[in-house]
């Protein structure tokens, strides 16, 4: 935890895979940082007329229970991302976070357990909302961004397998985290020391 954190603070941190939407479009899945949930079954539309439909120019950063998308080469229009999230536990609460300066851009997120509706959430940019609900092991998404001005910079998506949620950290590389070991040891030993 230490060795995140300080992979953070020096902002050194990269994403475990560099995915774009236009890789998930296509087929790519993955797992969350903490290996207990995987995304699959992705579909992304962006429409609009100044909108930016080149899906390989959005990045995906996967973090401990989610991923987040890099708005920030967005222009108006609208984003519609629809995928597929399985729990190696129980899922029982998620998130919607819209990253950026305020301004008019929006999203909303409907999850479903089949048929069944779960969860409907909305934020506007500079919110992180959270809905819970029974738990379930598999559920899908529609998750709908209206791009509206040039303060969204990315959307963050997590899922509760335990009642809380991420704050959308980046889960480091092995090298970053390889690194910085010295320094979390050091830390280890202070606190150690201080005992």
């Amino acid at each position: 935890m230490l060795g995140a954190g300080l992979c953070l603070a020096l902002g050194i941190a990269q994403p475990s895979s560099a995915l774009s939407l236009l890789d998930l479009a296509n087929g790519a899945s993955f797992d969350s940082g903490d290996g207990t949930i995987t995304f699959s079954g992705f579909s992304v539309k962006v429409k609009g007329g100044k909108a930016n439909t080149d899906l390989s120019t959005y990045d995906v950063t996967v973090v401990s229970d989610g991923f987040m998308v890099d708005m920030s080469g967005a222009t108006k229009g609208k984003m519609t991302l629809e995928y597929s999230a399985t729990g190696t536990a129980d899922l029982n609460g998620v998130s919607l976070a819209l990253l950026g300066a305020p301004g008019k851009s929006k999203a909303k997120k409907d999850v479903r357990a089949g048929k069944k509706k779960l969860a409907k959430i909305k934020a506007k940019v500079g919110e992180t909302n959270f809905a819970g609900f029974d738990g379930v092991s598999s559920l899908t998404v529609k998750e709908k961004v209206q791009i509206k001005d040039a303060g969204l910079t990315s959307a963050g998506n997590a899922f509760s397998q335990n009642g809380s949620v991420s704050a959308f950290s980046v889960v480091p590389e092995p090298s970053s985290l390889m690194l910085l070991a010295p320094f979390a040891a050091l830390a280890a030993l202070r606190r150690r020391a201080q005992r």
